[in-house]
């Protein structure tokens, strides 16, 4: 069984009740039609939500001048004029009068309230606050840039520094770093070394290069590999050709190709008209579906038509016949023409006007070649109904009589005075009228056991309708007192225990909230609704079906005070849950627009998917320990880095030249830069290096030994447009209430009051959640 009780008087059936009507307040002004009163000054007037595409859906006309809507699109009121639509602008996209003006970090002289003056707070300029490349050589004193203010990898260009005379190099002095001659020596004797011939030179002389054994020509081509022999020197002292055989082709594929060999494919639109063989193109080759252009055909003369000569498709002149004679036929005047004239319909007997109105028939004659040959007007006259009367009437036309009442008979009694119609269980009869029993007003005091007002109702209409026909009035159309100390319920509802019907139910036709409640009671903890569910199912469900199943809003617009919207609390002593919200699998179970702040520890079972950054004190992951899962879990930090920085590494296998080509991910420069890398050799020494660095989405390792193992890992910084957007600043200054407190204030020895994300609540807040814990 459920408890529903309401700390408000309801209405017992959904009725729309005129008058003046007061809202929180039980004397209404007598001006107003509606007087809303918040009695805890802590709630507000909620006028009706619509789209954009709902509101200008409205057809507005004259009578609904100062219709108030809700603008859910553009955030704001709109009102009717009675031909269009007004939005009420607010301050910030408006004007209005600036009471005070503060002054955040850098500044000093706020905040102002009528007058005063701002100016830049001594220190006030930061780093962050400078504009980059702002700073010129007028804004630094001279010879203020020391060795330490220079990038250790600054990479100053020659072209920057102070020049010597020509031919001098810059050398040390002393510790004095400047410009000097170099001094030359005389060269006495030049000897030629191996691989070099015309020395020794005392005097003058030439020194060259020796031949050697090599036949001069050229080496290797597509189908050969050049071959040779290199001396200690780095001359070539055998050369020859050797025929390439077996070798299948790779590499990415140039020209008209695409793809990598040994498998390229043709680059779409490579195929030109030079490249096809003339007259090899038959009908088969062309789509089905191909709308070839009338442009693309070749053009006969002016005039002519595409047409089939002995099965051959030929440009051809039309020939055209020469008309002769015409006549002209039933109806038509102006013929025969032989040369020029003109064709046109012969007149009929029938004068031209209007045929028909209101009060008269129009009457015509149509001969075989559909024209009308007669017309006239025949007045309507007056035509008396007649036969018998049928459904609840009775007699005959045009004179019937009523008989019966929703199929219901009559009896043709004559009535007296002071009788009403009533039915007597087989016919309506003439009766005496009942309401001399029961005479209003009716005010009674009965000490009484049992109810004092019964009504049954054993039909499909109401038990009771009250209504309050008077717009002038704003009394309640049903008020329902229970003065027990404890008393019960107002208002008492329950529907029949074999039935299905609700216990109570509201319809408000109108623009105010279908239910109201307001309650006064501030000495003790309880709910101005409550209810109760003894049973497996919901004390409260809220449906929506395509709106708002559940609303719920805390705090007062415009005052500072923390405010709650939905509490949801669990109390017991196992594993519970305080909210709980569930979904279809294209649904959310949660959705909130605006700040979260969950306090104590979170539990996300399933995927976390995260359009933004994540901000976090640590991080680790959690999983069941490998050697002991049902007893210990294993934790393993996060890597951190001030960059975006992205990890890549494997192990390669270098080859018999003692090198090896690492591929990296298609996507790997597209969304990586400023590269750093890492060799280590496993199992072996050897002074591995980076050949080719990365280009292409692959890097080169060199100077190993073949089969050396070598792990590698190289890092990137993430390019991609969101992270160039979205740089982390490694430090930043706390702003407003930030300033004076701390994200982990237990760290620091201090209280959870001094946390950034704390909420502070208000005194009657804090005791209501006392109360409930």
């Amino acid at each position: 069984m459920s408890k529903f009780t309401l700390s408000i008087f309801l209405l017992l059936a959904g009725r729309v009740a005129f008058g003046q009507v007061g809202i929180g307040t039980g004397n209404p002004n007598p001006k107003a039609v509606l007087e809303l009163n918040s009695p805890n000054n802590n709630q507000g007037f909620l006028v009706p939500r619509l789209s954009t595409t709902q509101r200008t859906a409205i057809t507005l006309t004259t009578a609904d001048k100062g219709l108030l809507v809700f603008d859910t699109d553009a955030n704001r009121f709109f009102f009717s004029n009675g031909t269009t639509w007004v939005a009420i602008e607010d301050v910030a996209s408006g004007s209005g009068t600036v009471t005070s003006v503060a002054t955040g970090a850098g500044l000093t002289g706020g905040p102002i309230s009528t007058s005063g003056t701002i100016s830049l707070a001594d220190g006030g300029v930061t780093t962050v606050k400078l504009a980059d490349n702002s700073v010129n050589s007028l804004k630094i004193i001279d010879g203020a840039i020391t060795n330490a203010d220079v990038n250790a990898t600054a990479a100053i260009g020659v072209s920057k520094l102070a020049g010597g005379t020509n031919g001098q190099i810059l050398t040390t002095v002393g510790t004095t770093p400047q410009w000097s001659t170099i001094a030359i020596g005389t060269l006495t004797s030049l000897t030629a070394g191996t691989g070099l011939s015309g020395g020794t030179i005392t005097t003058t002389g030439t020194i060259g290069l020796a031949n050697t054994a090599v036949t001069p020509g050229a080496y290797g081509s597509p189908t050969q590999v050049a071959t040779f022999t290199v001396d200690a020197q780095g001359r070539l002292t055998a050369a020859g050709n050797t025929n390439i055989t077996g070798v299948v082709p790779g590499g990415a594929a140039g020209g008209d190709l695409t793809g990598l060999y040994p498998n390229p494919t043709v680059v779409n639109s490579a195929i030109t008209s030079a490249k096809i063989a003339d007259g090899t193109i038959v009908n088969a080759d062309i789509g089905a579906t191909a709308a070839i252009g009338v442009s693309k055909l070749a053009a006969g003369a002016n005039g002519q038509i595409l047409t089939t000569a002995l099965g051959i498709p030929t440009w051809s002149t039309l020939a055209l016949g020469s008309v002769t004679n015409i006549a002209t036929g039933t109806g038509l005047t102006g013929g025969p023409i032989t040369t020029t004239g003109t064709i046109a319909l012969a007149n009929t007997t029938v004068t031209a006007g209007a045929y028909g109105s209101p009060t008269q028939v129009p009457t015509f004659t149509v001969d075989a070649q559909g024209r009308l040959t007669t017309a006239a007007n025949t007045t309507i006259t007056g035509v008396v109904p007649g036969g018998a009367a049928g459904g609840d009437l009775g007699g005959t036309f045009p004179n019937p009589t009523v008989a019966r009442i929703q199929n219901r008979a009559v009896l043709n009694t004559a009535p007296l005075t002071g009788q009403v119609l009533k039915w007597n269980g087989t016919a309506w009869a003439p009766g005496i009228d009942d309401n001399t029993v029961f005479a209003l007003p009716y005010i009674a005091t009965v000490a009484s056991g049992g109810p004092l007002l019964s009504l049954t109702n054993t039909g499909g209409g109401y038990g009771g309708h009250f209504v309050i026909n008077n717009a002038s009035s704003k009394d309640y159309a049903v008020t329902a007192i229970s003065d027990g100390n404890p008393g019960g319920a107002g208002l008492f509802a329950y529907s029949n225990a074999t039935g299905t019907g609700v216990a109570i139910q509201a319809t408000n036709l109108g623009l105010g909230p279908t239910i109201y409640a307001v309650s006064n009671n501030t000495g003790t903890n309880l709910p101005t609704i409550e209810a109760e569910s003894n049973a497996v199912n919901a004390a409260i469900r809220g449906t929506g079906p395509t709106g708002i199943g559940v609303w719920g809003r805390g705090g007062l617009a415009g005052a500072n005070g923390v405010g709650y919207g939905t509490v949801g609390q669990y109390l017991g002593s196992g594993i519970g849950v305080g909210i709980f919200g569930t979904s279809t699998a294209e649904g959310y179970a949660g959705l909130f627009s605006g700040r979260v702040n969950i306090s104590g520890a979170t539990t996300i079972t399933g995927t976390l998917n995260v359009s933004g950054t994540v901000t976090k004190g640590g991080g680790t992951f959690k999983i069941d320990h490998p050697l002991d899962p049902t007893n210990k879990f294993l934790y393993h930090s996060f890597v951190e880095s001030p960059d975006m920085k992205n990890i890549y590494d494997g192990v390669v296998l270098l080859d018999a030249s003692g090198e090896a080509t690492i591929e990296l991910p298609s996507y790997f420069e597209a969304l990586n830069k400023d590269f750093r890398y890492q060799l280590t050799c496993v199992g072996g020494y050897a002074q591995v290096y980076i050949a080719n660095e990365i280009s292409n989405n692959r890097f080169r390792i060199a100077g190993g030994k073949p089969g050396l193992k070598v792990s590698w890992q190289v890092t990137g910084i993430r390019k991609d447009p969101y992270a160039e957007k979205n740089r982390v600043q490694v430090e930043v200054d706390k702003t407003g209430d930030e300033r004076g407190k701390y994200l982990y204030p237990s760290a620091y020895g201090a209280p959870e009051s001094m946390g950034v994300n704390a909420i502070k609540l208000s005194p009657e807040l804090d005791k209501i959640f006392k109360m409930q814990k």
